[in-house]
C-alpha cells in the first residue's frame, strides 16, 4: 500500500494550494448559486473585455463530477512538484498551470485574428 496522505499532502505543496483553492471556489459558487454564465469564458465575454473571467473560469468548476475529475488530474499532475532535480519542480509546475489556465483565452485570440 502507498503512503499516507498526509505525506502525499506535505510533498505536493503547489498542488494541495491549487486544489484547495478549486474546491473553495466551488463551494462558494454552489452556495451562492452563481451560475457558468457569471464565471466561465466564452469568446463573447472575452470580446466584450471581462478579462477577469481567465481568472475564474481556471479555478470554476461546475458540477461536482467536473471538479472531482479536474482535481484528480491535477493530483495526478502534481508528480511533477517532486522532480526539482530534473529542473522541473513547483516553478515548472506553477508555470504549466498558468499556461494552461490561459489557454481558453488563446482560442479566443485566434479567432479574432482570422
Amino acid at each position: 500500500m502507498g503512503k499516507p496522505l498526509i505525506y502525499e499532502i506535505l510533498e505536493k505543496p503547489a498542488t494541495t494550494c491549487v486544489i484547495g483553492i478549486c474546491s473553495a471556489v466551488w463551494f462558494y459558487i454552489q452556495r451562492k448559486n452563481i451560475g457558468y454564465q457569471h464565471v466561465g469564458l466564452s469568446y463573447e465575454t472575452a470580446v466584450e473585455g471581462h478579462h477577469w473571467r481567465v481568472i475564474t473560469s481556471a479555478f470554476s468548476h461546475i458540477s461536482v463530477i467536473h471538479l472531482v475529475f479536474n482535481m484528480s488530474a491535477l493530483w495526478s499532475l502534481g508528480v511533477v512538484e517532486q522532480l526539482g532535480h530534473l529542473g522541473l519542480g513547483v516553478a515548472y509546475y506553477l508555470q504549466y498551470t498558468l499556461v494552461w489556465s490561459y489557454y481558453p483565452v488563446c482560442s479566443c485570440w485566434d479567432r479574432t485574428m482570422s
